[in-house]
């Protein structure tokens, strides 16, 4: 794992959000000092980093940077409104990373529902 690189993508990911780092940090149950000690060598556990992209909305390969090979669509690609072909490439991240989370968020939702027999049990 790239540390500067992931401490880098979550920052980026917290300004897009309108968020601050530290505070997301100490939202989510990591502690103030996550990002520092990332930054000076410290490896996250799998645990945090699930915590973190939850919490920002990302899946953990987004988050850790990892390459996502895009899906291919059927009939030459991606179906977007001409209007996002004028946009820069950072808004148009920004709506491709929206629809990720949004797609994650139904299939999320579609695992733990009662028809899968997902949650039917008590803690």
């Amino acid at each position: 794992m790239d540390n500067i690189a992931f401490v880098q993508k979550v920052k980026m990911l917290c300004i897009e959000r309108n968020l601050k780092p530290s505070n997301v940090c100490v939202e989510c149950g990591l502690g103030s000092s996550f990002l520092p000690d990332i930054k000076r060598g410290r490896v996250p556990s799998v645990d945090k980093v699930e915590k973190l992209a939850a919490y920002l909305g990302v899946t953990t390969s987004e988050l850790l940077g990892e390459e996502i090979a895009p899906t291919p669509v059927a009939e030459g690609g991606p179906r977007y409104p001409p209007e996002y072909d004028l946009l820069d490439p950072e808004d148009q991240a920004l709506i491709d990373s929206m629809i990720r989370r949004l797609i994650l968020e139904k299939n999320q939702g579609d695992a733990s529902s009662p028809s899968n027999g997902a949650g039917s049990e008590t803690a």
